[in-house]
């Protein structure tokens, strides 16, 4: 939205014009006969908890984030050797409600905007990622090598 607006293109019409906005990153899938399940280490725990995004995903979810099954690959001759077989997108979709409008012809900062969505619902790309990591569809290093630049 900020961009629209750096562009010279003036807040009523960004906000009268645009219904929804998207974010989308690949992530590799992981490859389903040779995927395993693994309980986080203590160091990978550490760093789950440490991070404010994560820990609050999972306390939403009502889940320990010890409690939580993740998933990665060996490598096998269907995936060669990667671990890996296609991609699949992780996503984000701010729908413009009425309150984050009234934002964007107030020129609040993008925090802000963002913040007014994530409390009227939207799910983050984070929180989506993590979402198909916890179901196996890929690892959770990939999510956080796509979400954590």
């Amino acid at each position: 939205i900020n961009r629209l607006l750096d562009m010279g293109i003036e807040a009523y019409l960004v906000s009268s014009t645009v219904n929804a906005i998207v974010a989308q990153r690949l992530v590799r899938r992981l490859c389903e006969k040779c995927r395993y399940s693994y309980q986080l280490n203590d160091d990978e725990l550490f760093a789950m908890k440490s991070d404010n995004t994560i820990r609050s995903y999972f306390e939403k979810k009502d889940k320990k984030i010890e409690d939580i099954t993740f998933y990665k690959s060996k490598g096998c001759k269907l995936c060669a050797g990667s671990g890996y077989k296609g991609r699949i997108g992780v996503y984000e979709v701010m729908e413009l409600s009425f309150a984050v409008k009234e934002l964007i012809v107030n020129h609040a900062s993008a925090d802000e905007i963002n913040k007014k969505a994530l409390n009227e619902g939207m799910l983050s790309i984070l929180e989506d990622g993590l979402d198909k990591a916890v179901n196996g569809v890929t690892s959770i290093e990939e999510i956080l090598r796509v979400t954590k630049t």
